[in-house]
């Protein structure tokens, strides 16, 4: 079981997968604004947030985990395993150019 914190970019995209799963659709509705200030809960991008390295590297890292933990949950039994190889190796290379982009 994977812990609430290292699901931060995830939860959207598994919750609608699922309800398309099941039969429904995802609707996009126009007239709805939202304002996402991105990376303000975690302390990553131009914010005005004060977190610590740690904390930062923490969540780009949980990104990229919510990345390998989808993909494993809804297609890892779809795909053969050099597909799956090569996604999980995508996951890594953009995690590493990630943290890398965090040093700067």
């Amino acid at each position: 079981m994977v812990g609430r914190g290292l699901l931060l970019d995830g939860e959207d995209i598994d919750f609608c997968y699922r309800i398309k799963e099941k039969g429904y659709k995802i609707m996009f509705v126009p007239e709805v604004k939202i304002t996402h200030h991105k990376g303000a809960s975690s302390g990553i991008g131009k914010t005005k947030s004060k977190a610590s390295i740690a904390t930062r590297r923490k969540a780009m890292l949980a990104s990229t985990q919510a990345m390998r933990i989808f993909y494993q949950k809804h297609y890892l039994e779809k795909y053969p395993w050099l597909i799956s190889q090569t996604i999980f190796l995508g996951i890594k290379i953009l995690e590493k150019i990630r943290v890398w982009r965090g040093k700067k």
